[in-house]
């Protein structure tokens, strides 16, 4: 019953996003995508103009004559349109394409520091020939996806009560807010839409939001300087988001950690190629980024993200110093195995949650335990599946209390 819960309510939402996306958009704040909903409307509109006129003024035109064969129906029995009315939609629509095209290629000009990989701050990097997916990434702003999937999915799914909705939205707008006057969060566009690619065709486009950190902030004791630690992130269901880089921030300045975000499609890190992609980043990350330390390489997975550090810790069984669940996903017929033997894993778990049930974690945590893993278990009271959302501080200093002994080298016995 739960499973059968859990389809309808993200396939609804998947379908309210592209039925209501063009009427939300017109109330988007940025330039972007206010002429993007202009685009989107004017489509629409004059589809449905000709469309109307199509059928109410035309018909299919039939010859039949001696020695000529009758024209076959037109599809599904609607009459034909004219060429006159394709070629007035056609310059209907030309000149909003031509400024969809126009604001999408300015943007990537101005917005090509984003994607260097040189420099300190967040980055977006594709990791292959993605200059398609570049444009689409170039029309909307973050804050506008962001503000779109917050307003449809607390409206929608079932398993958010009102106060907590309420909370979810009031604390987005802060959040927002944040990436709005954080300088190096402008020109970067977001990653929502590989996760709607990610669902029609392939969920890996080999692209990764970065954080590298100021090293010149706060030494943490008994780490080496010259080192930095490196901290993969997965995203779960939704998409990868600049949210996840702007709130481990502080945290990776810190703890010294360079921090990756790659994105899979919608979030279904159970597809089998995610090991494959999370091995690529990190392959990435420890070759181009000279200050990190391969020994101080850690995982971790929001929600669904769960689902993607389970196989990857199986199939990369020396890469990971430590494995991290934040109201996770936890499998344990995955969990079970002998890959999970030693290992030291950080489960921090809402016991209100109801999209990954207590339940379900404590089978999770049970069956790892059983496999030998050295198992550190968070559970708030109140906490919501949006515990990292909610209580970020909290969490993340959970995170660091846990993170302390194994953020030294593994060579490096731990201070006591």
């Amino acid at each position: 019953m739960i499973r059968f819960l859990d389809v309808v309510a993200v396939w609804g939402l998947r379908l309210a996003v592209v039925l209501a996306a063009p009427l939300l958009l017109l109330f988007a704040r940025t330039w972007r995508a206010r002429a993007v909903g202009v685009f989107l409307l004017s489509a629409f509109v004059a589809t449905a103009s000709l469309a109307v006129m199509d059928l109410t003024f035309t018909t299919a035109v039939v010859v039949v004559g001696p020695g000529v064969p009758p024209e076959p129906p037109p599809p599904l029995g609607l009459p034909r349109w004219p060429f006159e009315w394709a070629f007035l939609l056609s310059l209907l629509l030309l000149p909003f394409a031509c400024l969809w095209a126009t604001i999408a290629v300015l943007f990537l000009i101005l917005s090509l520091p984003a994607y260097r990989s040189d420099t300190a701050g967040v980055r977006s990097i594709f990791l292959g020939p993605t200059y398609l997916f570049r444009w689409q990434m170039a029309v909307l702003d973050e804050q506008d996806w962001l503000r779109l999937a917050v307003q449809l999915g607390t409206r929608l799914d079932f398993r958010i009560s009102r106060k907590e909705a309420r909370a979810i939205r009031e604390r987005a707008g802060i959040l927002l807010e944040e990436l709005r006057e954080a300088p190096d969060f402008r020109d970067i566009p977001p990653a929502w839409p590989l996760a709607v690619w990610g669902k029609v065709f392939r969920p890996d486009h080999g692209h990764l939001l970065v954080y590298r950190p100021n090293t010149g902030g706060p030494p943490v004791p008994q780490v080496p300087q010259e080192k930095c630690g490196l901290l993969v992130f997965l995203h779960g269901h939704g998409g990868n988001s600049l949210l996840f880089p702007h709130l481990l921030r502080e945290f990776a300045d810190a703890h010294r950690l360079v921090v990756v975000c790659p994105s899979f499609g919608y979030g279904n890190w159970e597809h089998p190629d995610s090991p494959r992609c999370v091995e690529r980043v990190v392959n990435y990350a420890v070759e181009h980024f000279a200050e990190i330390d391969p020994r101080r390489v850690y995982l971790a997975g929001l929600s669904q993200g769960g689902a993607g550090v389970e196989r990857a810790a199986v199939v990369m069984p020396d890469t990971f110093a430590g494995l991290i669940f934040l109201s996770a996903t936890m499998e344990p017929t995955v969990l079970a195995g002998e890959a999970f033997a030693g290992r030291r894993v950080l489960v921090i778990q809402g016991e209100k949650d109801r999209h990954v049930t207590p339940a379900s974690v404590g089978k999770g945590v049970e069956a790892l335990r059983s496999a030998g893993a050295d198992v550190t278990v968070h559970r708030d009271p109140i906490g919501t599946h949006f515990l990292f959302f909610a209580q970020t501080d909290e969490v993340l200093r959970q995170v660091g209390e846990w993170f302390t002994p194994s953020s030294l080298p593994r060579s490096t016995p731990a201070p006591g």
